[in-house]
């Protein structure tokens, strides 16, 4: 959030030597030349030509404005902060001085706030409030001081007295864009997004051209979730700076978020030109590329993002899984155990390894110690007991792995592939009024599961209830015509006449 620019012309002339000109008086000289090299961002030749000035005027308040506002440009809070005070004590009328005391203030307490002393901070922006409010008593017309003030409270998250002196600084100069914009930006500090969209959007009917505020009325839609909105603004903002990275990534977000994913790759791929070093820009970029289904392409960005960051954890996984999906499960399998390493909590990276394992052909041992890991490190992950009980299925351990379902329903009682599963070991087991049990819990959870309708029939059929058994086929066909084994044991049920 910047202070407003300093009213230059709002400085006296220097009254010893008003009469003079410069070429009868070196002091005069000296001054005019450091108000051009200001003017011009010279700041440590202009600071030269004010300090040459003030020896041939000692205490002229104009001179240690100036100068005290030289060193403010140059970020040398301390002199600034010298000079300034010796110019209002010198004219003690002078409000300009004591507007630009107060920026000096309000700077050097922020920069110690950042530095960790709070309370020297802190009584800093008090005397910043001091002095910009003596600027406002000296001139009421002042709309400078005003701005500043409540930036200054802004600052101290004293939202009042913000949202007061933001009121009064419109009322003065209404007409001003960088008002409004700061009085956004101070309501978007604080949390009040819906006002601060109003105080931008008032920003960019003053100033249709303001990049800024169209970036800003862009951020804040999205983080509200009004994605067509904050579409709109970025795109204002792109038509306005095609270069502004902030306009590129924000409307590659908005898409996004809209699923507009063939869109979103434009404005994510000029965000990763502008910024080289742009991790997020190249990570969204493969989102976009995934969700499209274009493998390789989300390949290139995930690996493009990686050389920014090369342990991200996320990224890591997400390049195993589209590596994965273009059936090289052994490639992947280096991926994950780099997300696993860069991120040791991050569960997805774990599992996604157990999976690629077992897709890789490894040994049943190897995917069952992977499973085990995970399970150890993560003992309330569902999803985690439910790989680790299919593992144990395979290789026919029905007791360890009707355990592990049941500990991943304790955990998510609508996964329905553990109920499904611990379904399938009770059929198994003769105990059938468990294993329906089990079938019509996934059917609840998932009405349209064909493999729950089928084993519900097969059920029903050994427990010698054709009739139920056919109506379980057929609902299964109704929902997948496809499926051999339904239309198989209905087939048989019809010949041998059951269900009629």
């Amino acid at each position: 959030m910047r202070l407003s620019a300093l009213l230059l012309s709002l400085f006296l002339p220097i009254s010893l030597v008003a009469a003079q000109t410069a070429a009868e008086d070196p002091g005069r000289a000296a001054f005019d030349k450091g108000v051009e090299a200001y003017n011009s961002r010279s700041f440590e030749v202009a600071k030269g030509q004010f300090t040459e000035a003030l020896a041939a005027y000692p205490g002229n308040a104009t001179v240690l404005t100036w100068l005290g506002t030289t060193c403010y440009e140059l970020k040398q809070w301390d002199e600034a902060i010298g000079h300034l005070t010796k110019a209002t004590a010198a004219d003690p009328k002078y409000p300009v001085a004591f507007n630009n005391l107060g920026n000096a203030y309000l700077e050097k307490g922020t920069e110690l706030i950042k530095a960790g002393k709070e309370g020297d901070g802190r009584a800093l922006l008090d005397k910043a409030v001091a002095a910009y409010q003596a600027a406002i008593g000296l001139d009421d017309s002042y709309s400078y001081p005003r701005y500043n003030l409540a930036i200054t409270y802004t600052r101290m998250k004293e939202w009042d007295k913000a949202w007061k002196a933001f009121t009064d600084a419109i009322k003065a100069k209404s007409d001003d864009p960088a008002v409004w914009i700061s009085f956004g930006n101070a309501l978007k500090e604080a949390g009040e997004y819906e006002k601060a969209v109003e105080r931008y959007a008032k920003a960019i009917e003053l100033d249709p051209k303001c990049v800024e505020c169209a970036v800003q009325l862009g951020w804040l839609n999205s983080k509200v979730a009004r994605w067509a909105d904050a579409e709109q603004a970025y795109k204002k903002a792109v038509a306005l700076e095609a270069d502004n990275f902030d306009a590129q990534f924000g409307l590659g977000i908005a898409l996004y978020n809209e699923r507009k994913f063939e869109e979103a790759r434009a404005p994510f791929t000029r965000a990763s030109e502008l910024h080289a070093d742009s991790f997020e820009a190249r990570y969204d970029l493969g989102l976009s590329e995934d969700s499209l289904g274009k493998l390789p392409a989300a390949e290139a960005a995930y690996r493009a993002a990686l050389v920014v960051r090369p342990n991200d954890a996320l990224c890591l996984n997400n390049l195993g899984v589209v590596i994965y999906g273009q059936e090289k499960p052994c490639d992947a399998v280096e991926q994950f155990r780099a997300a696993i390493a860069a991120d040791r909590t991050y569960v997805m990276a774990y599992i996604n390894l157990a999976l690629a394992l077992e897709a890789c052909g490894k040994d049943d041992q190897a995917v069952l110690d992977q499973w085990q890991a995970t399970v150890k490190a993560f003992p309330r992950q569902a999803s985690a007991h439910c790989g680790l009980a299919n593992a144990l299925y395979r290789r026919k351990d029905l007791n360890g792995a009707l355990a592990e379902y049941l500990r991943c329903l304790e955990l998510d009682d609508k996964n329905v592939d553990a109920h499904d599963n611990v379904g399938l070991i009770f059929l198994d087991r003769g105990q059938f009024t468990e294993a329906i049990s089990h079938f019509r819990q996934a059917l609840q959870t998932d009405p349209r599961n064909v493999p729950a309708l089928h084993n519900l029939g097969v059920t029903y059929e050994k427990m010698k209830n054709p009739a139920e058994a056919r109506k379980c086929y057929e609902q299964a066909l109704q929902i997948d015509p496809n499926c051999q084994r339904a239309k198989e044991n209905l087939e048989r049920l019809k010949a041998a006449g059951g269900g009629q």
